[in-house]
Parts: C-alpha cells; structure tokens; sequence
C-alpha cells in the first residue's frame, strides 16, 4: 500500500506536525487495525498539549503516489488540546 509522509510546508511554527497517511485508502484492509508510532528527542517541559486532527485530502495528478501530490481540502479535531506528560512516559491513546 502506497504510504507517505507529510513535509512541515506551510504548517503552523507554532504547532509540532506528525502525520501518517495513504495515498489509497483503497488499499486499506477494514479488517486491519492500523497504528502509528512516534518517537521523539526529549523536549525542555514536563508536559504538553496535543490534539488529534485527521485530513482528507486530494491527489494530484491521479496517478502520483509522492507527498508532493497530496493537497489537503478538509480537517476535522477529534481531540483537541488534551495534556500528556512528557518526557519519559509511554502513554497509549487510542
């Protein structure tokens, strides 16, 4: 299944972006539970605030599967602005 990764390209400097997505979402088993996996460098605080954001997005031309082909047209906040305790911990969220 063809997967990319998102580039920081004209996102927000105030917010850390880390992003997982599919270029085929026709690819996508529904019987298949998907996770994601972030590891970080410790930052400077104790905690922080994080939200959960999922985007549909558009590929341009049809036949590119490349990071540069995936444009944005909506967002949706499941969760926003929740706090987790870092660094050093290994919270699961689901």
């Amino acid at each position: 299944m063809p997967g990319y990764r998102d580039t920081p390209f004209a996102d927000s400097e105030d917010e850390r972006v880390y992003t997982v997505g599919t270029s085929r979402v026709t690819h996508l088993d529904p019987s298949v539970a998907y996770f994601s996996y972030f590891r970080t460098k410790n930052g400077n605080a104790s905690s922080d605030k994080a939200k959960v954001v999922a985007q549909r997005g558009q590929r341009i031309p049809s036949f590119c599967d490349s990071t540069w082909c995936i444009f944005a047209k909506s967002s949706v906040i499941y969760f926003n602005g929740w706090t987790l305790s870092v660094p050093g911990t290994s919270t699961e969220y689901r």
